[in-house]
């Protein structure tokens, strides 16, 4: 029974353990399709994943980013994709990334398991990265769309705040991709020191390529980023700076406070252009030639130009400073030691190519940051403004720099030779053409910028009386007007074209005289007032004088000592221009003689020709213009013996009417106010009355009035101008009273109308003048023409008012007409208020 049993037993356990084998085998079988499916979904996840991030390794991702939101959807689609099947591709390759373990004990397995898991993990930071760039991307173009696709205005602090936080989020961006990436250059290092295989490696390959784009594109988005925060930092300080040349032009700030700010600026503007080239360089080649890539090239331009004019900006106020300390190194008056005006001159002379260089610079850049300011990215806002008001006074003083040390060294002999000048002091308030009545002057003698000799020259007995019947003979209106027989040099300035007057004025002096004379400077008493302005008073043995004080104390002392005064008064200025006055009020003496010249209270004539040719050039030798087109030259000359002009209030009104092209006409009315205090009308009798000089400051206006015109210009009505019966050519003349003396007369200056008024004290007079203008002020060329007018201010007269209105044509359209007012369709008007000659210019284009 037993061994029955245990048979039994022994047949289940047979039975049993066969069983289990075939369990077994199944088992085996099930694994093995296990992990066959288990390879072929893995290989499948594999295949699809790689062809994913083959399908992002394609796409450039220059191009996707500088595309727009099209080309960021784009990438972000494909990046999605390429994640889904990572993620999948991770999770199938779980077991065997845990069960791979085990090939440690097979090290050639084993590195390629550690490559394998370095590929995978840069694979997902490249993914994060990828995900980093679209942000950038985005950032990017919410810069572009926001703050660079119209116009930013740094004067607009909303604004402002909008394009601080885009370039915020720009620059964030870039550094979040640039860090991602240099997380995966870490892991990418790794690997490159594991012996992968080719597949590996080619995979790792492709990576390189995608990643050095994104590095290129990060970089320069943090490079613009940069780059525009400087530039409004930059902008607002030049802002600043260029506001404060105002004080420089004008003599508020010294040479030594610009110069050390515009250095500073200098060193920003200079590593932010560095800064936006390495930006351009950096540009990915997809960026650059898109519209974006407009953008970065005006940027980069602004930058260039704005160092450009900077620079050259700092070379001119070095000049500046330079010459100052120059001239302050010299403890004694300027013209008792030669030695610090000729080195000063003489080195301004050796740079001047230089220096025009930087003149050119400054007035090209200028124009260029106006134009990038209105149709750039960002909106130049107060620098703008400033530019326009505040460069032109420095070039016009940086331009002295061009020319003038030529002619300066000329006077001053700079060369070690000898010159001598004729100085004329002319009386403005007994005007004539050339800036007054002549009534002091001196024989300067200069050499090696020292001033050897100075001699004063009484102008009421200057003539030689032996020598009378050798001066030239009076201007026929000042024979007929004043009974002048001769010209002496009291009434030189009766020409306006001062190279005639320099002319004149030589040949009386050389009558009589040995000495040979140079040339001719002129000022009249509004020169002196502005250098002893700009010297901030004039120290005398008795006190300061200031500017305001001037005419006054002149007045009274030519009433006291004759003038001889005048002289003492010149003396006093010629000492007092010592190095140190001259660095402290340099500026204000360089803006007051441009000024001056510009306003020919100031003129020179030389007759060294080369010379005379510069003095011309630079608009210092105070010629009457004569240019093609339209002129407007009003000329008063006092012909009644008193010192009334300080009290004549001058206005005119010019209309040019050019409905007919064909026949051009032109209407002017001169207006002449006479506001002495005398109450009685005193235009009686013209005579020379004498007295004092504040006597001879109310009076009768006996004005001899000429009016130049361009050649061909034909008189066709007008006021008439009668003689009085207690004129000059009526009482000694021999002329009938009443005859019209408007008449239109030639000369050397070319045609003009001439006419005697008088104007009595508190009265205003009026005379208009009709005339036909010759076609040629007109100059067509196709389907357009140009009208230009030269304004001619004379020497001498102030606050000269005027309106210069042009009616047009009909079938024409205004294109260009600076400075005017529209008034009705066929109306135009320019108000002129003539301190230096000008040119008006209007352009017109035959309607379509």
């Amino acid at each position: 029974m037993t061994l029955q049993l245990r048979a039994q037993a022994f047949a289940s356990i047979l039975n049993t353990r066969g069983m289990i084998t075939v369990s077994r085998k199944s088992l085996v079988k099930i694994v093995a399709v296990i992990f066959l499916v288990y390879v072929a979904v893995t290989v499948m996840t594999l295949i699809s994943t790689f062809r994913a991030s083959e399908s992002i390794s394609r796409t450039n991702l220059g191009s996707t980013l500088a595309s727009g939101d099209t080309g960021l959807e784009e990438l972000e689609q494909k990046l999605a994709v390429f994640d889904r099947r990572f993620s999948l591709l991770k999770f199938w390759l779980l077991p065997a990334r845990y069960t791979s373990r085990v090939v440690i004990l097979f090290p050639p397995l084993d590195r390629q398991r550690e490559a394998a898991e370095l590929l995978l993990e840069r694979v997902e930071i490249g993914s994060s990265t990828a995900e980093l760039a679209i942000e950038l991307g985005r950032s990017s173009f919410g810069l572009r769309d926001d703050a660079l696709s119209g116009s930013v205005s740094l004067s607009d602090p909303d604004q402002l705040v909008d394009l601080s936080d885009s370039l915020a989020a720009l620059k964030f961006d870039s550094i979040q991709v640039l860090d991602s990436l240099e997380r995966s250059s870490a892991v990418k290092t790794e690997f490159e020191d594991l012996p992968a295989n080719r597949f590996f490696e080619s995979l790792s390959r492709r990576m390189n390529g995608q990643e050095e784009q994104l590095a290129e594109i990060a970089r320069f988005s943090g490079l613009l980023s940069d780059v525009l925060v400087h530039d409004i930092t930059m902008i607002q300080e030049m802002t600043g700076t260029f506001d404060e040349l105002r004080s420089f032009a004008t003599g508020e700030a010294s040479t030594t406070e610009i110069e050390a700010v515009i250095v500073d600026l200098a060193r920003r503007t200079a590593a932010i252009k560095r800064m936006s080239t390495e930006m351009v360089e950096s540009a990915p080649e997809a960026v650059i030639s898109t519209s974006y890539g407009d953008v970065i090239g005006t940027l980069h331009e602004l930058n260039v130009v704005a160092d450009g004019l900077v620079g050259s900006l700092l070379m001119i106020v070095g000049v500046f400073a330079d010459s100052f300390d120059r001239l302050a190194a010299s403890e004694k008056s300027l013209f008792d030691d030669g030695e610090a005006l000729s080195e000063t001159l003489n080195s301004l002379i050796e740079n001047e190519e230089e220096i025009a260089s930087a003149v050119d610079s400054i007035s090209n850049n200028v124009s260029l940051l106006l134009e990038l300011g209105e149709s750039g990215p960002i909106s130049l806002g107060a620098l703008g403004d400033v530019l326009e008001r505040r460069v032109e006074p420095l070039l016009e003083l940086s331009s002295m720099m061009i020319g003038a040390p030529r002619v300066a060294g000329e006077v001053f002999g700079v060369d070690g030779e000898t010159r001598r000048f004729l100085f004329l002091g002319q009386t403005s308030d007994e005007l004539r053409a050339a800036g007054g009545f002549t009534s002091s002057s001196w024989i300067l003698t200069f050499r090696a910028g020292m001033l050897v000799d100075r001699e004063y020259l009484e102008v009421a007995h200057f003539e030689d009386l032996d020598s009378l019947d050798q001066y030239p003979d009076a201007y026929d209106a000042l024979r007929l007007h004043m009974d002048a027989g001769s010209m002496f040099l009291r009434d030189a300035g009766w020409d306006p074209n001062f190279p005639t007057v320099g002319k004149l004025a030589l040949e009386i002096y050389a009558i009589g005289r040995d000495v040979e004379v140079d040339g001719v400077i002129s000022l009249t008493q509004w020169a002196f007032i502005e250098f002893i302005s700009a010297m901030n008073g004039l120290k005398t043995d008795s006190g300061v004088i200031q500017a305001e004080d001037l005419l006054s104390t002149i007045e009274e002392g030519t009433d006291r000592e004759g003038t001889i005064f005048l002289s003492t008064l010149f003396d006093v200025l010629i000492d007092s221009m010592d190095g140190e006055t001259l660095k402290a009020n340099g500026i204000n003496v360089l803006t007051s003689t441009e000024s001056l010249f510009g306003s020919k209270d100031l003129m020179i004539y030389t007759q060294n020709p080369e010379i005379q040719s510069q003095i011309v050039k630079i608009g210092w030798g105070g010629a009457l213009s004569n240019s093609r087109g339209d002129r407007l030259a009003v000329v008063d000359s006092n012909v009644g013996w008193n010192k009334v002009d300080r009290n004549i209030d001058r206005k005119f009104s010019y209309q040019v009417d050019l409905s007919d092209v064909k026949t051009p006409r032109a209407k002017l009315e001169l207006e002449y106010a006479n506001l002495s205090v005398i109450a009685d009308n005193i235009c009686d009798v013209q005579k020379h009355v004498g007295g004092q000089y504040e006597i001879l400051l109310d009076g009768c206006y006996w004005n001899y009035v000429r009016v130049y015109l361009p050649l061909g210009a034909e008189l066709v009505s007008g006021d008439s101008l009668p003689l009085e019966p207690g004129s000059i050519a009526v009482r000694v003349g021999g002329q009938v009273a009443g005859r019209d003396t408007v008449g239109l007369t030639y000369d050397d200056n070319g045609v003009h109308i001439s006419g005697l008024m008088a104007v009595n004290p508190q009265e205003v007079r009026t005379v208009t003048f009709n005339y036909l203008l010759p076609r040629q002020v007109l100059r067509f060329e196709s389907d357009a023409f140009e009208y230009t007018l030269d304004v001619v201010v004379q020497g001498g007269t102030r606050g000269r008012e005027g309106v210069v209105s042009v009616i047009l044509p009909d079938d024409y359209e205004l294109i260009e007409a600076p400075n005017s007012v529209r008034v009705s369709p066929n109306l135009v008007e320019i108000a002129v208020n003539p301190e230096r000659d000008d040119v008006i210019r209007l352009v017109l284009r035959e309607s379509s």
